[in-house]
């Protein structure tokens, strides 16, 4: 993998943790839930990083 589809992919997740702060931060989901889906974000990176 080259460094542009590095750096694209690691900007995918970085957006992904952006909006799911944006959903908390607007009450629109839980915090709990927003733990939840931060640590999905995290685990499906650290395993794209893995393949």
């Amino acid at each position: 993998m080259n460094q542009n589809v590095k750096a694209e992919t690691l900007g995918n997740y970085i957006s992904l943790l952006i909006l799911n702060q944006k959903m908390y931060t607007s009450g629109m989901i839980s915090e709990s839930l927003r733990n939840r889906i931060s640590m999905e974000i995290q685990i499906d990176y650290q395993k794209n990083q893995k393949a």
